[in-house]
């Protein structure tokens, strides 16, 4: 058995695998963030261990792992001292409050050449690349103290097994990781007034990194020693247990993200390119900041206590609006362009468009930022693409997916994509499965496939969009 640890934006999901990779034990436990300021996001970073404990505990329920392995977001940060301890708290990924410096790296910036060097189109607020500059300005006595500056999943290993250690795919995300060379960028990390010593060191993806030390074993109710592998990006682990391979997937969930593999990358374009962790593979990630979140701003504010199962039947039994588009950037825009600046809007809206149909919109707007990215990674049309994420819940918003991009869209059986990947990233590392098996071991549930043309509704919402610059 293998147990996947998914730390995610919301919450933490403990899941337990058979030989056979079907589900035997599943928990998870919720993050409730601190917000002290505007924009602002902490969390306590002894509170992740104890979450992982809880889990743990409920979804081995006395059953024993032969392996555990860590998947998750990339970009929260946890200092520490030199005894290991953390200087609370952690920065959660989502924080943006490092503002000038994110302005200065956009002055300083060659940014077609920090895109061929570390596969970002352009720096972000949330990268570590600024954060950890803005920590230094900002926190200058604690960071005086810090002796390993952590990301989540890194901070999670060495709690796990004392090692120190990184993957390539999470640092693709750092801003001061060339994928080329998968080693830390010397020119940035100064620029960012970066200490090499004070970050984990750089290992292929989903290999063992160590053993379950006596502590963790003895908080998470398991023998010591088990074997810790350090997994992939989430995104990574959710683009394998999908079926890997030649196989495009689109993640709507917080964000809306396309994952594409790429077996090289030639630094030209502005997609998002990350190491995928497998078989020396990259990973093209065009991503969009708002997606289910976008929906679920506009049922927490037009109609309050509604579920989503339930919006869905009231868009349903609306009449849709044929000149109503929505433009879904509610926390600017990153691909296919990237602009921070931009901002969401509603046009084309008349005294009888009703709240069903401003939901919809919605839903179709994110439905046509999937298409543009779709549109942007070129080649040929794949015959099918795989949902993952909330979204891919609604069959609704499936089915209209499926008419805005013209062709087929399948789910999976269950909604353990990421967990499963990285238990069959483990897997493969420990030389128990093969990457040809991996396809026979996913099961799709539903597919849907085009019912009508949205092409007329596509070229108003590409109008709308060139009218605001965007």
């Amino acid at each position: 058995m293998i147990l996947s640890l998914d730390y995610g934006t919301t919450a933490l999901k403990a899941v337990l695998f058979d030989e056979n990779f079907a589900v035997v034990g599943s928990a998870s436990e919720e993050f409730i963030y601190n917000t002290p300021e505007n924009g602002a996001m902490e969390y306590p970073a002894e509170g992740y261990m104890e979450r992982t404990a809880a889990a743990v505990r409920r979804a081995c329920a006395g059953r024993v792992p032969a392996r555990i392995v860590v998947t998750g977001q990339a970009e929260t940060l946890i200092p520490a001292d030199a005894e290991g301890h953390a200087l609370d708290p952690a920065v959660v990924w989502l924080d943006n409050r490092a503002a000038e410096e994110y302005r200065e790296m956009c002055e300083k910036l060659d940014i077609p050449e920090f895109y061929r060097r570390t596969g970002n189109p352009a720096p972000d607020i949330v990268m570590p690349l600024c954060k950890i500059k803005w920590l230094y300005r900002t926190r200058p006595e604690q960071m005086k103290r810090a002796r390993t500056i952590f990301l989540l999943r890194d901070w999670m290993i060495y709690r796990f097994t004392g090692e120190k250690v990184s993957e390539y795919s999470t640092q693709s995300c750092s801003g001061y990781f060339d994928i080329n060379k998968n080693a830390y960028d010397a020119e940035y990390l100064r620029l960012g007034e970066i200490d090499e010593s004070l970050l984990c060191k750089p290992m292929p993806s989903a290999i063992e990194v160590g053993g379950l030390t006596k502590a963790a074993a003895e908080a998470f109710g398991l023998p010591a020693g088990i074997p810790v592998h350090n997994g992939m990006l989430d995104q990574c682990s959710a683009h394998l247990g999908a079926g890997g391979g030649d196989l495009i997937t689109e993640t709507t969930g917080t964000v809306m993200a396309l994952a594409s593999p790429s077996p090289v990358f030639t630094g030209e374009g502005s997609v998002l390119t990350l190491r995928h962790g497998i078989n020396d593979q990259f990973l093209r990630l065009p991503y969009c900041p708002t997606a289910g979140m976008a929906l679920r701003w506009f049922r927490d504010n037009f109609a309050p206590g509604t579920g989503f199962a339930e919006l869905d039947r009231q868009v349903m039994a609306e009449p849709e609006d044929e000149g109503l588009i929505c433009l879904p950037h509610f926390s600017g825009m990153v691909s296919p362009r990237p602009r921070s600046d931009a901002r969401a809007a509603f046009l084309g809206m008349t005294l009888t468009t009703s709240r069903a149909q401003l939901a919809r919109a919605v839903m179709e707007g994110v439905g046509f930022l999937l298409r543009e990215n779709l549109e942007s990674l070129g080649g040929e049309k794949p015959p099918f693409i795989v949902s993952l994420g909330g979204g891919a819940k609604s069959r609704f918003w499936c089915q209209l997916k499926a008419d805005i991009l013209g062709l087929e869209v399948r789910t999976l059986l269950d909604d353990e994509a990421t967990a499963r990947g990285a238990a069959f990233g483990a897997a493969i590392a420990a030389g128990e499965l093969g990457m040809s098996e991996i396809r026979g071991l996913v099961q799709y549930d539903a597919s849907f496939v085009p019912q009508r043309n949205y092409a007329e509704k596509y070229a108003l919402y590409q109008d709308y969009s060139a009218r605001l610059g965007y």
